[in-house]
Protein backbone atom coordinates (compact mmCIF):
# COMPACT_ATOMS: atom_id res chain seq x y z
CA UNK A 1 0.00 0.00 0.00
CA UNK A 2 1.59 3.34 -0.84
CA UNK A 3 1.02 6.65 0.74
CA UNK A 4 -1.83 8.05 -1.41
CA UNK A 5 -3.59 4.80 -0.89
CA UNK A 6 -3.69 5.74 2.97
CA UNK A 7 -4.61 8.92 2.95
CA UNK A 8 -1.33 10.62 2.78
CA UNK A 9 -0.28 13.24 0.48
CA UNK A 10 2.49 13.22 -1.77
CA UNK A 11 5.43 14.92 -1.25
CA UNK A 12 5.05 16.55 -4.81
CA UNK A 13 1.76 18.52 -5.34
CA UNK A 14 -0.11 17.16 -8.16
CA UNK A 15 0.14 20.11 -10.21
CA UNK A 16 4.28 19.86 -10.00
CA UNK A 17 4.61 16.22 -10.91
CA UNK A 18 4.43 16.34 -14.17
CA UNK A 19 7.48 18.63 -14.33
CA UNK A 20 9.16 16.94 -12.00
CA UNK A 21 11.97 14.68 -12.80
CA UNK A 22 12.70 16.46 -16.15
CA UNK A 23 16.79 17.16 -17.00
CA UNK A 24 15.22 18.52 -20.13
CA UNK A 25 13.74 21.62 -18.34
CA UNK A 26 10.51 21.10 -20.49
CA UNK A 27 8.86 23.24 -18.16
CA UNK A 28 6.69 26.36 -19.12
CA UNK A 29 7.51 29.75 -17.47
CA UNK A 30 3.56 30.02 -16.28
CA UNK A 31 4.77 26.05 -14.39
CA UNK A 32 7.73 27.66 -13.09
CA UNK A 33 5.70 30.66 -11.78
CA UNK A 34 2.74 28.31 -10.77
CA UNK A 35 5.60 26.08 -8.75
CA UNK A 36 7.13 29.47 -6.96
CA UNK A 37 4.11 30.06 -5.24
CA UNK A 38 3.16 26.29 -4.01
CA UNK A 39 3.01 25.38 -0.43
CA UNK A 40 5.49 22.75 -1.65
CA UNK A 41 8.23 25.73 -2.84
CA UNK A 42 6.67 27.47 0.50
CA UNK A 43 7.74 24.58 2.97
CA UNK A 44 11.02 24.26 1.15
CA UNK A 45 12.16 27.74 1.24
CA UNK A 46 11.43 26.88 5.20
CA UNK A 47 13.37 23.83 6.15
CA UNK A 48 16.30 24.24 3.80
CA UNK A 49 17.51 27.07 2.80
CA UNK A 50 20.05 29.08 5.12
CA UNK A 51 18.73 32.06 6.48
CA UNK A 52 21.81 34.18 4.57
CA UNK A 53 23.13 34.85 1.44
CA UNK A 54 26.00 31.58 0.44
CA UNK A 55 27.82 34.73 -1.76
CA UNK A 56 27.83 37.32 0.60
CA UNK A 57 26.77 36.22 3.89
CA UNK A 58 23.58 38.93 3.67
CA UNK A 59 20.37 38.19 5.50
CA UNK A 60 18.44 40.77 3.70
CA UNK A 61 15.82 39.31 1.44
CA UNK A 62 16.29 35.43 0.74
CA UNK A 63 15.50 33.98 -2.61
CA UNK A 64 16.32 30.32 -3.72
CA UNK A 65 18.34 29.93 -6.73
CA UNK A 66 18.29 26.94 -8.29
CA UNK A 67 21.67 25.63 -9.31
CA UNK A 68 20.22 23.55 -11.90
CA UNK A 69 16.99 22.15 -12.91
CA UNK A 70 17.70 18.54 -13.24
CA UNK A 71 15.09 17.57 -10.19
CA UNK A 72 13.02 20.79 -10.49
CA UNK A 73 10.05 19.77 -8.48
CA UNK A 74 11.56 17.78 -6.27
CA UNK A 75 14.36 20.21 -4.56
CA UNK A 76 13.01 18.14 -1.21
CA UNK A 77 15.27 15.12 -2.32
CA UNK A 78 17.78 17.10 -4.00
CA UNK A 79 18.06 20.40 -1.37
CA UNK A 80 21.96 20.58 -2.76
CA UNK A 81 20.60 21.96 -7.00
CA UNK A 82 19.13 25.09 -4.27
CA UNK A 83 21.38 28.09 -3.04
CA UNK A 84 20.52 30.76 -0.87
CA UNK A 85 21.49 34.41 -2.31
CA UNK A 86 20.29 37.61 -1.25
CA UNK A 87 18.07 39.90 -3.64
CA UNK A 88 21.50 41.76 -4.63
CA UNK A 89 23.53 38.68 -5.53
CA UNK A 90 20.20 36.49 -7.33
CA UNK A 91 19.94 39.61 -9.53
CA UNK A 92 23.07 39.48 -10.38
CA UNK A 93 23.25 36.26 -11.66
CA UNK A 94 20.32 36.95 -13.78
CA UNK A 95 21.00 40.71 -15.15
CA UNK A 96 23.81 42.66 -16.14
CA UNK A 97 24.80 46.11 -15.01
CA UNK A 98 21.99 47.14 -17.24
CA UNK A 99 19.07 45.81 -16.15
CA UNK A 100 18.86 43.69 -18.83
CA UNK A 101 18.39 39.33 -18.30
CA UNK A 102 21.37 37.06 -19.13
CA UNK A 103 21.13 35.17 -21.74
CA UNK A 104 24.01 32.76 -20.35
CA UNK A 105 23.40 33.19 -16.46
CA UNK A 106 24.92 29.57 -16.13
CA UNK A 107 28.30 31.23 -16.12
CA UNK A 108 27.66 33.05 -12.82
CA UNK A 109 26.49 30.27 -11.39
CA UNK A 110 29.23 28.99 -9.26
CA UNK A 111 30.90 27.60 -11.98
CA UNK A 112 28.28 25.77 -13.76
CA UNK A 113 27.54 21.92 -13.21
CA UNK A 114 29.86 19.53 -13.36
CA UNK A 115 28.24 17.79 -16.14
CA UNK A 116 28.40 21.27 -18.33
CA UNK A 117 32.48 21.34 -17.46
CA UNK A 118 33.00 17.35 -18.02
CA UNK A 119 30.87 17.99 -21.37
CA UNK A 120 33.26 21.17 -22.55
CA UNK A 121 36.30 19.61 -21.81
CA UNK A 122 35.80 16.33 -23.17
CA UNK A 123 34.33 19.06 -26.84
CA UNK A 124 37.70 20.58 -26.40
CA UNK A 125 39.42 17.23 -26.58
CA UNK A 126 37.57 16.60 -29.18
CA UNK A 127 38.11 19.79 -31.22
CA UNK A 128 42.04 19.41 -30.29
CA UNK A 129 42.45 16.19 -31.44
CA UNK A 130 40.59 17.04 -34.76
CA UNK A 131 43.01 19.65 -35.47
CA UNK A 132 46.01 18.00 -34.48
CA UNK A 133 44.65 15.35 -36.90
CA UNK A 134 43.96 18.09 -39.86
CA UNK A 135 46.73 19.43 -39.78
CA UNK A 136 49.29 16.20 -40.20
CA UNK A 137 46.90 15.81 -43.34
CA UNK A 138 48.04 19.47 -44.81
CA UNK A 139 51.53 18.89 -43.47
CA UNK A 140 52.55 15.66 -45.43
Amino acid sequence: MDSTERGEESEVTPCIWLICYNPLMSFSREQYKAHLKSQYWREFKRDYLKPYCERCGSRYRIDGHHKTYAHFGNEKQYPQDVMSLCRKCHDAIHFNAFGVRRKNWRQYNGGGTANTSAYMVIVLLILLALSWIIWQLLVK
